[in-house]
C-alpha cells in the first residue's frame, strides 16, 4: 500500500504555490503587461494611419478643388475674350481670338505643370507615409534603397 505523508504533502504544496507565485510574479504578469503595452503601441499606431490617411485624403480633395477654381478661371477669361471679339470690329475679333488662343494654352500649360507638381506632391506624401507607416508597425529601420524601391512601386501602383 501506498502511504501518504501528510508533511511532505503539505510541503510539497507550498512548494508547488511558492513556485507559482514566482513565475507568476517575474515571468507571466511582466510578459502579460508588455503584450498589453505592446497592443496599446499597435493600436495608437493603427490609429495614426487612419487619422494620416484622412489627412492625405483631404489634402487631394483641397487640390481638386483649386484645380476646379483654376480651370474655372480659365474658362472665364476665354469667355470674357471671345465676348469682347464679338462686339469689336473684324480685326479686333481676330486680335482677341489669338489672344484667346494664347492665354488658353498658357493656361493649359499652366494648369498642367501646376497638376503635375500636385500630383507628385500628393504622390511623395503618400508613399513618404507609407513608408513611415510601414517602419512604425515593424519596428525596424528601411534602408534608403528599400525605401526607394517602396516609394517606386507606391508611386507606379497609384499611377495606374
Amino acid at each position: 500500500m501506498i502511504d501518504i505523508n501528510p508533511q511532505i504533502l503539505i510541503i510539497q504544496l507550498v512548494t508547488f504555490l511558492a513556485g507559482l507565485w514566482i513565475i507568476w510574479k517575474f515571468f507571466i504578469g511582466p510578459l502579460t503587461k508588455r503584450m498589453e503595452q505592446r497592443q496599446l503601441s499597435i493600436k495608437q499606431n493603427i490609429e495614426s494611419a487612419e487619422k494620416m490617411k484622412s489627412d492625405i485624403q483631404q489634402l487631394k480633395s483641397d487640390y481638386e478643388k483649386q484645380l476646379a477654381g483654376i480651370e474655372q478661371k480659365a474658362t472665364e477669361i476665354i469667355n470674357s475674350a471671345l465676348q469682347q471679339g464679338q462686339l469689336s470690329k473684324e480685326e479686333i475679333i481676330k486680335q482677341a481670338q489669338e489672344q484667346a488662343k494664347f492665354l488658353l494654352q498658357k493656361t493649359q500649360e499652366q494648369l498642367q505643370s501646376e497638376k503635375s507638381v500636385v500630383m507628385k506632391q500628393i504622390h511623395n506624401q503618400v508613399a513618404e507615409l507609407s513608408v513611415l507607416i510601414a517602419e512604425k508597425i515593424l519596428e525596424k529601420s528601411v534602408d534608403k534603397a528599400v525605401q526607394d524601391r517602396l516609394l517606386n512601386e507606391i508611386v507606379n501602383e497609384l499611377k495606374s
